[in-house]
């Protein structure tokens, strides 16, 4: 078959050689294809081949069903093209509606990983994108993203909790599962990090030397232990032992690249828990001709690691937080030192096992939440993302007899912050509890719905109230930058909160009429109106503009940015925040 082009006969063969040359993740490319099988039926044939499609299908959806050799690329290419387009529109309608929200966020989770790359990129709209909108429907592709992550890590617990034989990746999925709660990332991006074609130098290292039997063992544990320091895993000093971030992976890997220097890194030190993680990790995928194994070890306030040859069942003990070898000396103290010694003699320790790390992973992290040492434990959405994540591990993990302790706090958690999530307490917890306190948590989701289909109460503000919601002002005392999301006529804080702020000693007092507010750094304030200066709008720079604007929890409040009359920039209330403050406050 020949093709005729105004006297130019081409092969099909070069043609599909042409078109199989189009960059994939580029729409004019699917643009090509497809104007190229509309304009004649042999050029359909082949614009339309799965050898065309599959490389851009393979291109653009790393998750999710993919598309088998005996498939129609171009249908599959079609049909999940048509999927990102209906979860657009569903986050589309999340930003134009005030109420409802639940069944739009539910028929998107249940989809999963047929729509989180779709979420994934609605993400990072800016104001060209969607010039009246992008604010708010970034902000719910986000919560949709994130009740997707959760749902997978809390399978992902499940399937720990419940496996009789557990699978060699059970530590690092349990462990890194966390991060979802956290830092609403999917940590799956994350584990390439680990793949060895990424670091040559290890395993040159590792080649350097030829051993067998316990000599292997500690030269691969050596190696792979100096290696993470190099690169710049370095241990917690004690002034870093409780920081909240250091107990999610992502945090830890935040910065770690094997061809930058180390020392320019400014992260503050790695937990033992999390080092014995990546140490492990690094193990399990060196090349399969080295057959060792490495497993977390935990006693009462020390984590360890061993490494096994194969199935061996002797173990090679690893203290990667000080990066050595345990000797047995070393150990035997250490069990002297706990009276562990007559309970659990050197030979008889081995592996821990998923579950229990996992729980005690969240242990952890509850103990640096109540010590609250660093500045993360007063952001409220980290304090309650956290508390969030102990309470579910805790629930999977526990002994049956406490599980219903751990089921009571994640009720009490997805009541106050996380209602989107009533799904799981309809379907999961309420199967935990029985009689009344069944009937209770049911009639707690019902209520749960009930809310969520209400308009929100409006607030209508007097001439007391000199603040637009959205305007954006600099404290007149401490000098940040903020945006006005809300107000009060007067004080409504508690008391003990007016008596440590002091505004007693404020001129207007606690009369005067207060602002919820955002500030440039993500938190939240509670500020008196004589404290929001009145400055012109040069004061303020445009980076504290775009500060403000780059913070995923603006969408929640405000849609878009725009210009007022005189020059000074602003934020538009998004659907939400129009039905609670519905009639604009005079301006200033």
């Amino acid at each position: 078959m020949t093709l005729p082009t105004r006297g130019v006969t081409l092969p099909p063969e070069l043609l599909q050689a042409i078109l199989s040359r189009l960059p994939t993740q580029l729409h004019l490319s699917i643009q090509t294809l497809l104007a190229c099988s509309a304009s004649s039926r042999s050029l359909r044939q082949i614009a339309l081949d799965s050898y065309l499609w599959r490389p851009h299908v393979a291109a653009r959806w790393r998750r999710g069903k993919q598309c088998t050799y005996d498939e129609d690329a171009h249908q599959f290419y079609r049909m999940r093209s048509m999927r990102d387009t209906q979860a657009e529109h569903d986050i589309g309608t999340l930003a134009s509606t005030s109420h409802g929200r639940i069944p739009l966020i539910e028929a998107l989770r249940g989809q999963g990983d047929e729509v989180i790359e779709a979420l994934e990129q609605l993400q990072r709209l800016r104001d060209f994108d969607r010039p009246l909108t992008w604010l708010s429907e970034r902000y719910w592709a986000k919560q949709a993203y994130r009740c997707i992550l959760r749902d997978q890590a809390i399978a992902v617990w499940a399937t720990i909790a419940d496996e009789t034989v557990e699978q060699e990746d059970s530590f690092e999925k349990g462990i890194w599962a966390f991060v979802a709660f956290r830092d609403g990332v999917d940590y799956r991006d994350y584990l390439h990090s680990y793949d060895m074609v990424r670091h040559p130098e290890l395993l040159a290292t590792l080649a350097s030397q030829r051993c067998q039997g316990e000599a292997l063992l500690e030269h691969v544990a050596v190696s792979v232990m100096s290696y993470m320091r190099r690169i710049g895993f370095r241990a917690a000093d004690a002034t870093s032992f409780h920081d909240l971030d250091n107990h999610f992976l992502s945090h830890v890997w935040s910065g770690i690249d094997p061809d930058a220097d180390p020392s320019a890194r400014s992260e503050s030190g790695t937990l033992p828990m999390s080092l014995v993680s990546i140490f492990c990790s690094f193990v399990r995928r060196l090349p399969k001709e080295y057959n060792i194994r490495a497993k977390p070890i935990g006693l009462p306030g020390v984590m360890l690691a061993g490494v096994a040859l194969g199935d061996s069942a002797d173990w090679v003990m690893v203290n990667v937080f000080e990066g050595k070898i345990a000797q047995p000396s070393d150990l035997q103290r250490m069990l002297l030192g706990m009276r562990l010694e007559m309970v659990m003699p050197i030979s008889r320790l081995e592996p821990a096992s998923a579950k229990t790390m996992c729980g005690r992973v969240a242990q952890n992290i509850l103990t640096s939440v109540r010590r609250g040492d660093d500045d993360a434990v007063q952001d409220h959405y980290v304090l309650i993302s956290a508390h969030y994540s102990v309470a579910l591990a805790l629930y999977h993990f526990a002994a049956p007899e406490s599980r219903h302790l751990y089921a009571n706090w994640v009720v009490s958690i997805i009541q106050a912050e996380y209602p989107h999530d009533v799904s799981y307490l309809e379907n999961t917890l309420s199967q935990v509890f029985t009689g009344e306190r069944a009937e209770t948590v049911l009639r707690l989701c019902r209520e749960m719905r009930d809310d969520d289909m209400v308009e929100p109460e409006p607030q209508l503000g007097t001439s007391r109230i000199r603040w637009r919601i959205g305007q954006v002002f600099r404290h007149r005392l401490f000098g940040y930058c903020g945006v006005v999301r809300g107000f009060d006529e007067e004080c409504l804080a508690s008391e003990e909160w007016i008596q440590s702020m002091g505004v007693d000693t404020l001129p207007y007092g606690r009369s005067q009429p207060f602002y919820h507010v955002i500030i440039e750094g993500g938190g939240t304030r509670y500020v008196a109106q004589e404290n929001i200066a009145d400055e012109e709008h040069r004061s303020i720079p445009f980076e504290c503009i775009e500060n403000l604007a780059g913070l995923s929890v603006m969408g929640r409040y405000f849609c878009s940015m725009d210009m007022d009359m005189r020059g000074r920039w602003r934020f538009v209330k998004s659907c939400e925040t129009a039905a609670m403050y519905p009639e604009p406050s005079p301006t200033a």
